[in-house]
């Protein structure tokens, strides 16, 4: 598949230059061992190398995190809508979603990376409620105050970033409102079973039983 391909490339890719990274360590070590100090200019020259590849392999591992992150959370997304409720899909914005996955791309320069993926699960955790008793349990004070705190401080980012969150944010806010509407039906439904099976002197967890 695309997205294993796509892994092993960049896992290549760290091996490779934690090897490039490995190798200029060596060259600093040799260059010790012969007797020259921290502050000669060879040491100073190598040195200066070996931090650029520690750069160069943070962003590297910096990739395949956000592969991997991204890959599961596309996996999940979409295992959820085929088991989403009829309701939950009818709100749902492909495209806004889309959108929030690209942002999450390794080559992406998007920085506020951790803050979308956690919007982003804790959609997919919403869109994944789907069963009587997820929504009869489901919490919209809490889930509402969950969405909220995922934007967390703001400070630093710029007003581009901020858009864009906010309005996958909003998004959340939708599915969630949607979700509300569907656990009130249930409950009324629940109810409604409830006093149908009371008259006849019986109970829910006995039918189930």
């Amino acid at each position: 598949m695309a997205d294993d391909a796509k892994r092993l490339a960049l896992e290549k890719e760290l091996v490779l230059q934690k090897k490039k990274q490995a190798s200029e360590q060596k060259i600093i070590d040799e260059l010790l061992k012969s007797g020259l100090e921290l502050n000669h200019k060879d040491v100073i020259a190598a040195d200066e190398k070996l931090d650029k590849e520690k750069k160069i392999t943070l962003e590297k591992q910096r990739q395949l995190k956000d592969h991997n992150k991204l890959t599961s959370l596309q996996k999940t997304y979409k295992n959820h809508v085929a088991s989403a409720t009829k309701d939950t899909k009818s709100v749902l914005k492909h495209q806004i979603q889309t959108a929030a996955h690209t942002k999450l791309t390794e080559k992406s320069s998007f920085k506020q990376k951790e803050t979308m993926q956690a919007i982003v699960d804790q959609r997919n955790k919403m869109v994944g409620l789907s069963t009587e008793q997820e929504l009869l349990d489901y919490d919209h004070t809490a889930t509402m105050e969950a969405i909220n705190d995922a934007l967390g401080d703001t400070t630093g980012m710029n007003a581009n970033e901020v858009k864009v969150l906010e309005k996958q944010r909003d998004y959340n806010r939708n599915i969630a409102k949607s979700l509300n509407e569907q656990s009130a039906t249930a409950q009324q439904s629940e109810k409604a079973q409830e006093g149908i099976l009371g008259a006849l002197g019986m109970s829910k967890s006995a039918v189930k039983g």
